[in-house]
């Protein structure tokens, strides 16, 4: 026997320790312990998230085929056949289902990747277990049997990965119906400015009438109260310089005739004319505004007598002009779009949306010879 003092004692003993632990370290790190335990709990894990992905599907196909039925009532609606467009309410429910519908398709497509990363783990415990059996034989079935289903679930995992990606195109060809009509929306808007411009602009014209009627009444004011008793010409000697004032008062007179021209010119204007006509209509001139309509004008309406006109009218408050745009003037007749709502006495207002053709007369006064409806 070898005779070991006590220090070499407790040297041979700490490396016996230190080689034992080292071992211990080593077997732990390349064969980890693997239990039913752990395969039942990855299998669990699995099995959890593929009832939620398939409850996720089942309510986003839901919410998608409900959204599509709910686009498809509106659109048989009478308000979308009348107006062509949907209400603020429906557009904005449309806004609330479709962001429903994004926060569901995240939802999907978070719960295939967390099942994909679960079943990755599930079998790869499955192979390193398998893996672990000594018996080469059986270790090659397991393994066999693993990679058949692996395939197998990767293959649905696939196919829930394209339904998503379909279900993804679906919910942007929503969006895209939603975007028309919020943009035709906005355009309705932007429609309504136009149309108060254009209420404004008619208002510039009646006002600048009113004004250039004013202005012609009180020239014939200044004119008369201007006017002298005839007195006996004196008589003259016709120098140069008095040649050059009568030259420049009779080109002044030319002058002041063309602007009295102009001025009658711009007043008689087809557009003109239909306000008059609306003016005469809300001052109750019933007789003067029939006189401007046109013999063809009475001859093509139904019930084409005076009676009746005024009787219609007399249901009406006011008219309000909202636009008038002249589109055409020549050859003595014009074309202009009006745009009108009437007040009834009843309450009600309607809009009028309207074609009106004028012709000159042989007084070269505008008479209204149609109205169609736009």
């Amino acid at each position: 026997m070898f005779n070991l003092n006590a220090k070499r004692q407790k040297t041979i003993a700490s490396l016996f320790c230190l080689s034992f632990s080292f071992v211990l370290i080593i077997s732990c790190t390349a064969a980890p312990v693997i239990n039913l335990a752990n395969i039942v709990n990855a299998a669990g894990k699995v099995a959890t998230l593929i009832d939620v992905t398939e409850k996720i599907l089942y309510v986003s196909s839901n919410l998608l085929k409900i959204s599509y039925e709910d686009i498809g009532k509106n659109i048989r609606s009478e308000d979308f056949r009348s107006n062509q467009k949907f209400s603020n309410y429906t557009i904005q429910k449309m806004e609330a289902q479709h962001l429903e519908l994004s926060n569901k398709q995240k939802e999907l497509d978070n719960s295939i990747d967390e099942t994909n990363r679960a079943a990755k783990e599930l079998f790869s415990i499955l192979e390193t277990r398998a893996n672990q059996n000594s018996n080469s034989l059986l270790r090659g079935k397991q393994l066999h049997d693993i990679s058949i289903k692996k395939e197998t679930f990767l293959e649905k995992i696939k196919i829930s990965e394209n339904f998503s990606l379909k279900l993804r195109k679906s919910i942007q060809e929503y969006d895209n119906i939603l975007n028309v009509f919020q943009v035709y929306v906005g355009l309705g808007e932007a429609q309504k400015y136009i149309e108060t411009i254009d209420s404004v602009i008619s208002q510039y014209k009646i006002l600048n009438q009113e004004v250039q009627t004013a202005l012609k009444e009180g020239r014939q004011i200044v004119a008369n109260i201007a006017e002298l008793p005839p007195q006996e010409p004196e008589r003259t000697v016709i120098t140069n310089a008095s040649k050059e004032n009568t030259t420049q008062q009779q080109n002044t007179s030319s002058s002041e005739s063309k602007e009295n021209k102009a001025t009658k010119d711009d007043i008689n204007t087809p557009d003109n004319a239909i306000v008059e006509y609306y003016q005469l209509i809300n001052q109750q001139q019933y007789e003067s505004s029939w006189a401007v309509l046109s013999s063809n004008f009475h001859r093509l309406k139904s019930d084409n007598n005076y009676k009746s006109y005024k009787e219609w009218w007399e249901k009406v408050a006011s008219v309000k002009i909202n636009s008038i745009n002249l589109i055409e003037n020549s050859k003595g007749k014009a074309v202009v779009d009006v745009k009108l709502k009437y007040f009834l006495k009843d309450g009600r207002q309607l809009d009028d949306s309207s074609r009106i053709i004028l012709i000159l007369d042989s007084n070269s006064k505008w008479l209204i010879d149609d109205k169609i409806k736009s």
